[in-house]
């Protein structure tokens, strides 16, 4: 040990700390490896701070940073397996702070905690701690370098030196740091749980934050490019509430340590803690507030209301249209009306009456439910106040078409609630031309957002016998920032912001429910915190890519605890080059069904049937009739570590609206799909689904499972006999299949 570092070392784990606090070290004592980069301890804060100042409530323009290294005096007491740096007088001012950081065994990982005592007129708002500099490549090649991202269902990056990453703006090259629940703007710019992993074969660095309330923060990595090195900085920001002379004291862990594996390997460590929040405290299978029509299976089926040849007469048959397609699937169907708002598609929230009349829409859904079909008006805008929309037919979604002029509804009715920035200004977003037209946003402390979300649906519950609603537009929960002093909240994001939402959605349910005990409450994108306050959520983990690849984390960590459901804009028609691919991801990775009857672009006619793509087609019914009968593992199950099978690849070329920020491109992806899963009963099951036009021989290999006794391994191939492979045998075992073009299979061992 170098004599100007201080260290904590325990059998797997060693940290290294320079004397003035910076992290020098983070050190898997079984490979040697360490992930920090070697600075020469001059320039290297242990935490950074972003303050502002505040006059008469109002945020003045501006930020002042501090960082550790502008202490007057850096001492540290080390305990045993504990040790605490103390940095007094901040840049010269009353402004203090303590950071312990604990190492701990079986597992290994490190606990770090910061306190601040700020006595100055500055306002802190963020929280850079512990600034953790990691070297930009691990090994010898950076070719297998990968970075676990909890972007909505999960995103697996690449090292930035080899592909470059990309996201909704320009600045994601290079900063793919993202807020924790959600930005609750324009892009779907949220993360659903609270780690990240940076491995490679060898091994790998984990960091997660133990925060089970629901504080703002942001986690992703940030390529820092210098003159000499590049640096890739995994440092933790924690968001608080702004106001002068603010205090802080880490209400949770920000948790660091090695691992090996892949991104399964450092999501089980995560969810060794997760499984024991409040989030999780029922599983699917205990949950009797999720309604039984979910935990059954149904298709979510995306059509359009407005632009069919007979205009709003067209919602006398849209009931019997919809039911054609679930006789051809198989599956009953939840109809997701798009374009059943009073002004437009996607112009809220000023909704009723809904599209054809309120007679007409009540009869709409009444006849639906007649037919088993629930009615979904596909959904409610968020949280998004409307100031002026006008898209033309020339645009590329004519479906959109629309000349709505809100300012003055705005300024009389909305602008007192809406959100403003730190420099009293509304926060505004998209333009007058966008597919959402330029809006402001409701702040979610105020009236205004209950009206929206809450009222809005019960009146659709109540009113018209709808039966699912959406929080669309609401990505993971996430809601703007807002400095109003006004709305009796604390300035900028906060804690607050997550209690407010699951305030809404708590009491939307309950008073849905007591009308309808079917009714089911959904949100566009997913997130941990509100697990127990939905019913099911709109995920994409068919949506590619995702960073170099997308893999379902979320369902990973969480899957047996909440429904999912696959999506919208999946056309069933050929231009959809990825279509087979969407229905064979949604099945193998456990989420309720979904499709659409038309292209996204230039198309607002429903096809029929008989005019989908013959592989799409069979790949969705083979996929439905599986789902149906093993909803024990696809829909209430719990997702397992999967090892990979040897199949060839094939070139899928993904198409359609772009819900990632990565541009849509052509992929090789394993000929068949594979995901292994137990259900509550500790059966076994692999879903699988081949993707190609060609049959594929292979084998599999089936670990023990913790199975001691004999177990039958049977196959289930679409809706063909069952398929006894092997009888009264011991785990582990190798088997070889054989999938055709367009089969989906449940191999279950029990």
């Amino acid at each position: 040990m170098d004599i100007n570092k201080v260290t904590l070392s325990g059998s797997c784990l060693c940290i290294e700390f320079f004397e003035t606090g910076g992290l020098a070290g983070l050190i898997d004592v079984k490979t040697g490896r360490n992930y920090i980069i070697k600075h020469n301890g001059t320039g290297v804060p242990l935490f950074r701070l972003t303050c502002s100042e505040i006059r008469d409530g109002v945020v003045l323009p501006g930020e002042i940073k501090f960082s550790s290294l502008l202490a007057q005096e850096i001492t540290y007491k080390k305990i045993n397996e504990e040790i605490r740096f103390y940095f007094s007088r901040i840049d010269g001012m009353d402004l203090n702070a303590e950071c312990t950081v604990c190492l701990k065994e079986n597992p290994a990982l490190s606990y770090w905690r910061i306190k601040i005592t700020n006595n100055t007129d500055y306002a802190i708002k963020l929280i850079e701690y512990p600034v953790i500099h990691a070297v930009i490549q691990l090994g010898d090649s950076i070719d297998d370098d990968r970075i676990l991202l909890p972007k909505q269902d999960g995103y697996l990056l690449g090292n930035p030196l080899l592909m470059e990453w990309e996201g909704d703006a320009p600045e994601r090259r290079y900063n793919q740091r993202y807020d924790y629940p959600g930005e609750g703007r324009e892009f779907p710019a949220g993360i659903s749980a609270q780690l990240l992993a940076y491995y490679d074969e060898e091994g790998g660095m984990y960091l997660a934050v133990h925060d089970s309330e629901g504080h703002a923060k942001m986690l992703g990595p940030v390529w820092i490019r210098g003159d000499s090195y590049d640096i890739l900085d995994f440092t933790p920001v924690h968001r608080i509430p702004e106001y002068p002379r603010n205090d802080y004291t880490s209400p949770y862990d920000t948790v660091i340590g090695c691992f090996y594996g892949d991104w399964q390997a450092a999501a089980d460590i995560y969810k060794s803690w997760a499984k024991n929040q409040e989030w999780c405290r029922k599983r699917i299978t205990e949950r009797e507030d999720i309604p039984d029509w979910i935990k059954k299976g149904a298709f979510f089926f995306n059509f359009r209301l407005r632009y069919q040849k007979d205009g709003e007469n067209y919602l006398n048959r849209a009931p019997e249209y919809v039911n054609r397609w679930g006789k051809e699937l198989g599956i009953p169907m939840v109809a997701m009306m798009c374009g059943w708002e009073k002004i437009g598609e996607w112009v809220g929230p000023d909704y009723f009456p809904p599209y054809g009349g309120e007679e007409r829409f009540r009869r709409l859904c009444g006849n639906m439910k007649q037919k088993g079909i629930r009615p979904f008006p596909f959904g409610l805008s968020g949280l998004k106040l409307p100031i002026r929309k006008k898209i033309g037919k020339d645009w590329p979604q004519p479906e959109l078409e629309v000349d709505y002029d809100n300012r003055a509804v705005f300024e009389e009715k909305y602008r007192q609630h809406a959100a403003l920035g730190p420099d009293g200004n509304l926060i505004m977003d998209s333009e007058v031309e966008s597919w959402d037209g330029l809006h402001a946003y409701a702040c979610a402390a105020t009236p205004q957002a209950w009206e929206q979300l809450h009222d809005a649906t019960l009146k659709l519950v109540k009113d018209f016998g709808v039966q699912v609603s959406q929080m669309d537009q609401v990505f993971n929960g996430g809601c703007t920032e807002c400095y109003n002093p006004l709305h009796g909240h604390p300035l900028g994001r906060g804690k607050w912001q997550v209690d407010e939402i699951k305030k809404i959605y708590s009491s939307t349910r309950k008073k849905a429910k007591e009308i309808d005990p079917e009714f089911a409450l959904s949100q566009e994108f997913q997130s941990e915190l509100f697990i127990q306050y939905l019913d099911i959520y709109h995920g994409r983990n068919y949506d590619q890519p995702r960073g170099l690849i997308g893999v379902p984390l979320f369902s990973y960590l969480y899957h047996e605890y909440i429904p999912c459901y696959g999506g919208d804009w999946s056309s069933f028609l050929s231009d959809n080059t990825s279509g087979i691919y969407y229905h064979a991801a949604n099945f193998v990775y456990g989420n309720l069904p979904a499709g659409c009857p038309q292209t996204m672009w230039r198309m607002t006619r429903n096809v029929e049937p008989e005019e989908a793509d013959e592989g799409i087609m069979r790949m969705a019914k083979n996929t439905c009739t599986l789902f149906q009968r093993f909803p024990h593992y696809l829909i209430m199950g719990e997702m397992l570590n999967t090892s990979k099978i040897l199949v060839p690849e094939v070139k899928v070329k993904f198409c359609g609206l772009n819900f990632s920020g990565w541009r849509k491109r052509e992929m090789s992806m394993p000929a068949v799909l594979h995901c292994a899963w137990k259900s509550l009963e500790g059966r076994i099951a692999y879903a699988l689904a081949n993707i190609s036009s060609e049959p594929h021989t292979f084998f599999m290999d089936i670990p023990q499972h913790g199975i001691e006794r004999d177990v039958k391994i049977t196959l289930y191939r679409n809706n063909l006999t069952p398929n006894i492979i092997r009888s009264e045998v011991k785990l582990p075992q190798k088997i070889k299949l054989e999938l055709y073009a367009q089969d989906a299979a449940i191999l279950e061992i029990y």
